[in-house]
């Protein structure tokens, strides 16, 4: 972000990356400076961070110094998703959204991913399996959060939710669930239904999966069976 907003690597990463770190010329720094059109910022959770030593062997992997932990002295900092990474924290969102305004200049932001992960049950039926309570939870509560941080000014134009459908998840493979839809993946990933979490008729009625330009005008208080958002189509020449 720093090369983008001030033109160079921050001071902190200049001391603690050395020579590994490549340099600018003057002429890249000014093209490099303001080239941020808009900020994509994807969320899950948060972390404590301590210090750690100095590597004898520096890297990519120790150049943070640093120390990362879903607990301190033993306590949790909020319930763990299906995802071991992944620990609900929804204040972390404002927090990391203040920050980037204050940091870079307010700048554009959409949320480009937020979400949370399930464990795949194949033993649950498919009414227990779309009843997804937790799910409306994380949402509506990060978006209570989205809502404090763009009433104290924050420049939020857009927000998707991490996932649409259930989806192959990296190492976790098809082990865990994202999607605000189910997917049968034995049978040929035949959709199976909407989760509770879904997003509610006035929403998917405009929805086109064509259409560009989609932005969160703004969140509503969630009902028991749906997630309620108001969403704005832009239209964009092709």
């Amino acid at each position: 972000m720093d090369p983008l907003t001030n033109g160079d690597y921050p001071h902190n990463m200049q001391s603690l990356v050395g020579d590994r770190l490549p340099k600018f010329t003057k002429e890249q720094s000014k093209l490099l400076k303001g080239l941020l059109d808009f900020l994509g910022l994807n969320y899950y959770t948060t972390n404590y961070a301590a210090d750690a030593p100095k590597a004898e062997k520096p890297s990519y992997l120790t150049d943070l110094q640093a120390n990362l932990s879903s607990e301190r002295n033993g306590i949790p900092i909020n319930p763990e998703a299906a995802s071991s990474w992944l620990h609900v924290y929804p204040r972390g969102i404002r927090d990391s959204l203040l920050y980037i305004k204050t940091k870079y200049n307010d700048p554009l932001i959409f949320i480009t991913e937020n979400g949370i992960s399930e464990s795949n049950n194949d033993t649950l039926s498919l009414k227990e399996a779309l009843a997804d309570n937790y799910r409306i939870d994380y949402y509506y509560r990060h978006f209570q959060y989205i809502l404090k941080a763009i009433k104290d000014g924050v420049n939020v134009k857009g927000y998707f939710a991490w996932s649409l459908l259930d989806n192959f998840e990296w190492g976790a493979c098809y082990s865990i669930w994202f999607g605000i839809i189910r997917l049968n993946f034995i049978n040929h990933l035949i959709v199976q239904g909407c989760r509770d979490s879904r997003l509610d008729s006035r929403v998917t009625r405009d929805w086109q999966a064509a259409k560009v330009g989609t932005r969160v005008k703004h969140a509503r208080e969630l009902k028991s069976h749906a997630s309620c958002c108001t969403i704005e189509q832009k239209s964009q020449a092709d």
